[in-house]
C-alpha cells in the first residue's frame, strides 16, 4: 500500500498516465519517420558530393529534436515540458516502489520463475508499471464517450506492458499469468505455508498449486451463480447478508472435503484459516443485523 502522503499525487498521476504514455509513444514514432527521411537524404547527397554530407545531416537532426519536443507539449498544452517530465518521474518512482515490495509480498511467484538478477530487476519494474496502470481511473466529470476512450487507452497500456513481460519471460510467461490470475489465493496459501514452515511440514509446490486452484474455482463458481459481492446491498438488507453468509459457509465446508492431498497437520492449518475467515464474516453480518455497522 502506498503511503497516505503520496496518495493524492498518485491519483493525479494515474489520471494522466494514459495520455503521457501515448505522448512518449507518438514522439518515438515521429522520430522514426524523420530518421528514415534523414537516411534517404544522406544517401542521395552522398551520390552527388560526399563533402556536403555533414550540413544536411545537422539540419535534419535539429528538426527531429524540435518535432519530438512539440509532440510532447502539444498533447498537454496546459503543461510545460518540465511538468510533464516531473509527472513521468513520479510515475516511474511509484513503479519502482511497488517493484521493491513485489518479491516480499509474492514469494510464491518467484519460486515459479527462473530469473537471473538482471531479469528479476527488469521483471519487477515492468510489474510495478503494470500495477500503476491498473489503478488508472477516469475523472468523474468525464462524459461516457471520454470514459470509453480513457479505458481503451488503459487496456492498450496494459497490453503493451504484457507484451514486454512476455518478451522478457519467454516460456515462463504462462506461469506468471497463472499466478497473476490466482494471486489472492496464492497469498492465502503463502500465509498458511508460513505457519507450516515452523512445524517443518511446509507445502510442496504441487500442493500449493492445487490448494490455490481449489479456492480459485470455488470463488469463480460463486461469482457465476451469485454475481459479484455487493457489500452495500448487504448492508442495506440484513436478510441478503445472512443468505450470503450461508452460501459462504457451504463453500467453505465443501473446500474442507476436497483437500485429501494434504497431511493432517496441513489440513488443520487450512481449516483454521477458513474458520477464521468465516468468523470475521459472521461477526460483520451480526453487526449488520443489529444495526451496528458504522459504514451503513
Amino acid at each position: 500500500m502506498l503511503y497516505k502522503a503520496a496518495s493524492g499525487v498518485f491519483m493525479v498521476t494515474t489520471t494522466i498516465f494514459a495520455s503521457l504514455y501515448f505522448v512518449e509513444k507518438s514522439a518515438q514514432s515521429q522520430a522514426i519517420i524523420i530518421e528514415t527521411t534523414k537516411n534517404t537524404k544522406e544517401k542521395s547527397t552522398d551520390n552527388k558530393n560526399s563533402r556536403s554530407l555533414k550540413q544536411p545531416e545537422k539540419e535534419v537532426i535539429t528538426k527531429t529534436k524540435t518535432v519530438v519536443l512539440k509532440e510532447k507539449i502539444s498533447s498537454h498544452p496546459e503543461l510545460s515540458s518540465h511538468e510533464i517530465d516531473l509527472m513521468l518521474e513520479i510515475k516511474n518512482s511509484m513503479s519502482r516502489d511497488h517493484s521493491r515490495r513485489l518479491e516480499r509480498e509474492h514469494p510464491m511467484l518467484f519460486q515459479r520463475l527462473d530469473l537471473d538478477d538482471e531479469m528479476k530487476k527488469n521483471f519487477k519494474l515492468l510489474v510495478g508499471e503494470r500495477r500503476l496502470g491498473l489503478n488508472m481511473r477516469a475523472p468523474e466529470d468525464f462524459s461516457e464517450e471520454e470514459r470509453e476512450e480513457y479505458y481503451a487507452k488503459k487496456e492498450e497500456i496494459l497490453s503493451s506492458i504484457d507484451e514486454k513481460i512476455a518478451g522478457l519471460l519467454g516460456g515462463q510467461f504462462d506461469s506468471y499469468i497463472n499466478y497473476r490470475d490466482k494471486s489472492q489465493q496464492y497469498q492465502v496459501v503463502s500465509s498458511i505455508n508460513y505457519r507450516l514452515n515452523e512445524s517443518g511440514e511446509a507445502l510442496e509446490i504441487d500442493q500449493q498449486d492445487k490448494l490455490a486452484q481449489l479456492m480459485y474455482d470455488s470463488r469463480q463458481t460463486a461469482s457465476e451463480e451469485h454475481g459479484q459481492v455487493d457489500w452495500r446491498a448487504m448492508r442495506e438488507n440484513p436478510e441478503k447478508a445472512q443468505s450470503a453468509l450461508e452460501d459462504y459457509k457451504a463453500r467453505q465446508d465443501a473446500l474442507k472435503e476436497q483437500v485429501d492431498f494434504l497431511s493432517e497437520n496441513q489440513r488443520k492449518a487450512f481449516v483454521t484459516h477458513l474458520d477464521s475467515r468465516y468468523k470475521r464474516y459472521e461477526g460483520w453480518v451480526k453487526r449488520i443485523t443489529e444495526g451496528r455497522d458504522r459504514r451503513r
